[in-house]
C-alpha cells in the first residue's frame, strides 16, 4: 500500500509552492541579467503552470488536459501582448515549438505511444514556444538538455530496480528552465560565434 502523502498534501503544497516561487525568482533575475523584459511574462506564466504539471507528472503519470488548455491559453495572451508592443520574439518562438514539436511527437509516433505519452507532446510544443523566443540555439540545447536529463532519471531508476513509465514532463520542464539560462551562451560556444 501506498503510504506517500498525495499530491494535495500540505507539505507537497508547500515544496511545490517553493519550486515555483525560487523559479519565478530566477526567471525575474534571468530577465534583468539577459536584458529580456519583455519575455518575462511569457517564461512567468509558463513556471506558474508547467512546474505544476511537472510535479503532477511524477505524482500521477499524467498531464492534464484542463491544466495543459490554460497554459496554451496564457502563452497564447502573453505572445499576442508581446507582439502588440513591438515585440518580434514571434518567428523563432514558432522555430521553437516547431522544433520541440517535431522532436518529442516524433519519438512518440514511432514508440506507438508506448513510454512518452500525448500529454509530454502538448508540452513539448509550449515549453518549445519558450525557449525559442530566447533563440533558436537555446530551444536546441534546452531539448538536448530535457532528453539527457530524462535519459538519467531513466538510468538512475533502473538502477535502482524500479520498474514502469518514467515520466518525462519534469525532464522536459528542466530543459526548458535550463536552457532559458544558459542556452544561448551555450549554443554560441558550439558553433564558434
Amino acid at each position: 500500500m501506498d503510504t506517500a502523502p498525495g499530491p494535495t498534501s500540505p507539505r507537497h503544497r508547500l515544496v511545490l509552492a517553493g519550486l515555483v516561487l525560487g523559479s519565478c525568482g530566477l526567471l525575474v533575475v534571468w530577465a534583468l541579467r539577459t536584458q529580456n523584459p519583455s519575455l518575462l511574462p511569457l517564461e512567468l506564466s509558463i513556471a506558474a503552470i508547467g512546474i505544476p504539471l511537472a510535479w503532477t507528472d511524477v505524482r500521477q503519470h499524467r498531464l492534464p488536459n484542463r491544466s495543459m488548455l490554460l497554459l496554451y491559453g496564457l502563452v497564447a495572451v502573453t505572445l499576442v501582448a508581446a507582439w502588440a508592443m513591438g515585440e518580434r520574439h514571434l518567428l523563432p518562438a514558432v522555430i521553437g515549438a516547431g522544433l520541440w514539436s517535431v522532436v518529442v511527437g516524433g519519438l512518440w509516433l514511432a514508440g506507438g505511444g508506448q513510454g512518452m505519452g500525448a500529454g509530454d507532446v502538448k508540452l513539448a510544443l509550449v515549453l518549445g514556444v519558450g525557449v525559442g523566443a530566447v533563440g533558436v540555439g537555446a530551444a536546441v540545447v534546452a531539448l538536448g538538455l530535457a532528453f539527457a536529463l530524462g535519459g538519467l532519471a531513466a538510468l538512475l531508476a533502473l538502477a535502482s530496480g524500479r520498474r514502469g513509465a518514467i515520466p518525462f514532463g519534469p525532464a522536459l520542464v528542466a530543459g526548458w528552465f535550463l536552457g532559458l539560462l544558459i542556452g544561448e551562451p551555450s549554443w554560441a560556444a558550439l558553433v564558434g560565434r
